[in-house]
């Protein structure tokens, strides 16, 4: 199943943010969107927004939009007691470019359909995703309704051409596991009310930081759901270790730096944790960074993959817990753009291979 159904105007379907990206269905401006009620960011500086689409606001355009700058969808600051927002917005921009952004329950407010739908607490797909040119409302499959995306830090040991040079370096220090902790209990007892939160981490690379890995296993003991999104770089033995303090685990495969070879055994790592019966880890997804021109370097690695695990000898529970994401890369001058250079074919195709 994927992550997101949506509502269109010739019925509903599934959707992954990948679909939504390729198709230009990520235009949500004048929606209402849950950010803040539902969504927290943390940013790389500790800083707390209501999205990644807030903290992303330039001055330029917080000013064209009649917004002082940091006053759209800022919070406060980790370590203090920061803003805990009690209604949503309507989405300024016109594009939404981050995927924990666009998972965030939102309707095109002319469509009076749309909040019934977002209600709803089952929804009978009815039409294929390729089918859709224009739809008003999108929500999450996810049982839990509150979600925090925290970019650990800019710490990374890759420096990937089409990463923006603001989100990434090897020079930031790492933050401490108080740090950590003390904003958690603080969101878990005030904004979620003691109820489970979908923790979504990336950088970076979290795994750089040395209080990341007990910082997880605390989020364990108050029964969080957690999710990582990780470059893959560390070895087998650390993923033997600690990929079953997550619920989903995503490898972000990279192939201007990635070592082939390592990540084809840290592969192997989790997928014999799962098959050894994991008990929390019950989603593994690889997500493949596609330059254009190279959907098919991308789809050979899949085979690559699937072959170090003898995919078609595993249990069918496990292959549907084992995903394959081609990520259609971001223009580095606008995140909430693609690359100019995908020809449209190209996007067809990713769309299809995301849609297997």
């Amino acid at each position: 199943m994927k992550q997101l159904i949506v509502l269109a105007d010739n019925g509903k379907a599934d959707a992954s943010v990948e679909d939504l990206v390729a198709s230009k269905l990520n235009q949500f401006k004048g929606w209402y969107c849950n950010a803040g009620v539902q969504n927290l960011y943390i940013d790389f500086d500790g800083e707390v927004w209501v999205a990644n689409c807030a903290s992303a606001m330039t001055l330029f355009q917080a000013r064209q939009l009649g917004y002082v700058a940091k006053q759209w969808g800022y919070l406060g600051k980790i370590g203090n007691n920061f803003t805990l927002p009690t209604m949503g917005i309507s989405c300024v921009h016109k594009n939404c470019g981050c995927g924990s952004d666009i998972v965030i329950t939102k309707f095109r407010g002319d469509d009076p359909a749309a909040p019934a739908f977002i209600q709803q607490q089952y929804h009978k797909v009815t039409i294929p995703i390729e089918s859709v040119n224009k739809i008003s409302a999108v929500r999450s499959h996810h049982p839990l309704p509150k979600q925090i995306l925290w970019d650990i830090g800019r710490f990374c040991n890759y420096s990937c051409s089409y990463c923006w040079p603001g989100v990434h370096n090897k020079t930031d220090a790492h933050k401490p596991l108080s740090v950590f902790k003390n904003t958690a209990d603080y969101v878990i007892d005030n904004w979620s009310h003691g109820n489970q939160i979908r923790w979504y981490f990336g950088g970076g690379e979290p795994t750089l930081n040395p209080d990341f890995e007990p910082f997880v296993d605390y989020l364990a003991s108050k029964g969080q759901w957690v999710m990582l999104v990780s470059n893959g770089s560390q070895g087998p033995a650390y993923w033997r270790k600690n990929a079953d303090n997550y619920n989903t685990l995503i490898f972000s495969a990279h192939f201007e730096f990635m070592k082939p070879d390592l990540f084809i055994k840290n592969y192997q790592s989790v997928v014999g944790v799962m098959t050894a019966g994991a008990k929390r880890l019950n989603t593994y997804i690889v997500k493949l960074m596609t330059k254009p021109s190279e959907i098919q370097k991308s789809i050979d690695f899949v085979a690559s993959l699937k072959e170090a695990v003898g995919y078609n000898n595993l249990s069918d529970e496990l292959k549907r817990q084992l995903m394959f994401d081609m990520v259609p890369l971001r223009d580095i001058d606008d995140g909430s753009q693609l690359h100019k250079d995908y020809a449209e074919y190209e996007l067809v195709q990713i769309g299809k291979f995301n849609s297997r």
